[in-house]
């Protein structure tokens, strides 16, 4: 099958998200020498047009535009309007390009070579004149219905909206191509999409069939029967590959997953017993195997502690490799004091640091943020100015509520490389905890003018000015933001309480806070909103009645318990107010207000 350029210029113009047509030198587009020469009549029109080839292959495109525009003052042939309309799109003079084309697209489809159209496809995609391109293809289809390049790329320009259709062309590429990989990957995507898992099965099996080694296609064949709840069918597959690839490693370690998931680890200690002895001479094959045993270990503690048993015995046996395995193993089971006595016996290597770095970013992904912190602050000398270290160890210290250390990290990131606007807005939200409002202000400003749509930066800028006190500024960012975002309940809702906290437009900050419980009424915080504004407004039965549904949520926080407090002290309901104002202080001890308030009404 022949290549071309199509399918790049799709790409360019985001119409597909598949490259699978590579570009080749523009002289292919050119017709074939001695087809075109035959058919120029007029010898000074053909001196010209030979000299006009000899400075495209050469790579002169505008000395062989000069040479096929004198070939035309002799002879108005379409082969030279053809040349030169390539080697105007080659210098990017497509309008011009666009002109001679047409006069080629004006002959009959039975005068028409199909790389004319081909070429005329592809100029009117660069102009971005996709319904003329689409049309190009269409004509040459109907004039030479097997031609693939055009199927192809007809399927690949209409798939984004006409999925069926695009199905269409795929098949008719295999009715004339069996084997045509390309497009069995095409419907191998559109009936994965669509659950059709039976005709799944049978385009692997074919695509098995015409690359029996291809291993990689196999295990997509196992990993369908999963999907589809075949645990047999892939477990009985699995075995007949590792039957004809002894030496496949990933065969055995989809065998332990399948173990793991059935929560059989005794047999799965006893598949990579069997793994580890076959790669007992291969120092590759057992770092690939004990990588993924471990990763599969964090997610599950129960295999966990049978890995970090056999770990303990590879180490006895002299297998140093296993070292850092049965100190990630140990990690995730707990921090206990134990393994500062075992890190130091660690060699670090620069793969081991890279293993303890990416188990590091695998701790904080599965959730497990103070064995992330404890493994990378370890390695932190060696990745000091690492960016991805410095933000995940930022992170995890978010998730742990540990703002200073978050500052710290994600500041040494933002120096990095400080292009990523959430990760500004992150950083901007932690100084904002800390109270250091005008560095955190900085950053979100900085982030809004990396995306001046960025609703984060928003949300982010708004809070700041309002705990700041810049009531101002506050206003006109939650004014600017619901231009763009009128409906966001977030942005609704924190400006309303902004204006509640102020006691200021208490109509308008009712009516804000209602819409965004009409976006999501079960959130405390809304709710919460909505009781506070009407306890503002003295309608202390209203305001009970939210605040309670806030609280009933399940989680409230420290500031809606007071809330609770403040409406039942407003109600002099004293007994009622000291038990929510003694909740919230448990919440939030050092909160000095509330401890007034508390003994205030006692």
């Amino acid at each position: 099958m022949r290549k071309i350029i199509i399918l790049i210029t799709l790409l360019y113009f985001g119409c597909s998200s598949k490259e699978v047509i590579k570009e080749e030198q523009k002289e292919n587009l050119l017709p074939k020498k001695s087809e075109a020469i035959v058919t120029i009549k007029n010898l000074e029109a053909k001196r010209h047009f030979i000299q006009g080839l000899t400075y495209s292959l050469q790579e002169q495109p505008e000395k062989a535009i000069i040479e096929f525009q004198e070939a035309l003052i002799f002879e108005d042939n379409p082969n030279i309007h053809f040349a030169l309309a390539i080697q105007l799109y080659k210098i990017k003079k497509f309008e011009l390009a666009v002109k001679y084309l047409e006069k080629v697209l004006a002959l009959p489809d039975t005068s028409l070579q199909p790389d004319f159209l081909l070429v005329a496809a592809q100029v009117y995609l660069m102009k971005g004149d996709f319904s003329k391109a689409r049309d190009q293809l269409e004509r040459l289809v109907k004039i030479d219905s097997s031609n693939i390049d055009a199927l192809y790329n007809l399927a690949q320009m209409i798939e984004p909206k006409d999925k069926e259709r695009a199905k269409s062309y795929y098949e008719k590429i295999l009715t004339i191509q069996s084997d045509n990989k390309i497009a069995m990957e095409a419907l191998l995507n559109y009936y994965y999409e669509n659950k059709n898992y039976l005709k799944c099965e049978e385009l692997i099996k074919n695509m098995i069939f015409n690359d029996p080694y291809d291993v990689e296609l196999r295990f997509r064949l196992v990993g369908l029967y999963r999907e589809w709840g075949k645990e047999d069918l892939a477990k009985n597959y699995l075995k007949e590959i590792d039957e004809r690839f002894p030496d496949e490693i990933m065969t055995k370690l989809y065998l332990i997953e399948i173990s793991l998931d059935e929560k059989k680890y005794d047999e799965a200690i006893i598949q990579l017993k069997t793994v580890i002895s076959l790669n007992s001479q291969n120092e590759d094959g057992r770092t690939l195997v004990y990588d993924y045993v471990t990763s599969q270990a964090i997610k599950d503690s129960a295999f966990n502690k049978l890995l970090e048993n056999y770990f303990a015995e590879q180490v006895d046996k002299n297998d140093t490799s296993a070292l850092v395995y049965l100190f990630l193993t140990k990690v995730n089971s707990g921090l206990e004091k134990d393994l500062d006595e075992l890190f130091p016996k660690l060699v670090l290597s620069e793969q081991t640091l890279e293993t303890l770095k990416k188990f590091g970013g695998q701790f904080y992904i599965d959730g497990k943020y103070a064995q992330s912190i404890y493994v990378l602050r370890k390695i932190y000398d060696y990745y000091e100015n690492d960016f991805d270290v410095n933000v995940t160890l930022g992170q995890a210290y978010f998730m742990e509520g540990d703002f200073r250390n978050t500052v710290n990290f994600l500041e040494k990131s933002a120096e990095i490389n400080s292009s990523n606007p959430e990760l500004l807005n992150v950083l901007s939200y932690s100084l904002g905890k800390l109270k250091r409002y005008d560095e955190a202000i900085k950053y979100s400003e900085k982030a809004l003018a990396i995306d001046n749509k960025n609703k984060n930066s928003f949300i982010n800028l708004g809070l700041l000015f309002d705990d700041a006190e810049y009531f101002d500024r506050c206003d006109s960012i939650y004014e600017e933001a619901l231009k763009i975002y009128p409906d966001d309940p977030t942005l609704l809702n924190n400006y309303a309480y902004s204006l509640a906290k102020r006691k200021v437009n208490l109509e308008k900050a009712l009516a804000m806070s209602k819409k965004s419980l009409e976006k999501d009424s079960l959130v405390d915080s809304y709710l919460d909103t909505l009781g506070w504004i009407y306890f503002q407004m003295g309608k202390l039965q209203e305001a009970e009645h939210y605040i309670k549904l806030a609280i009933e949520q399940g989680s409230p926080s420290a500031e809606i318990l007071e809330h609770m407090g403040d409406v039942y002290a407003k109600m002099n309901k004293k007994d009622e107010a000291m038990e929510y104002y003694k909740l919230a202080l448990k919440m939030d001890p050092t909160n000095e207000k509330l401890k007034l308030k508390l003994e205030e009404i006692k």
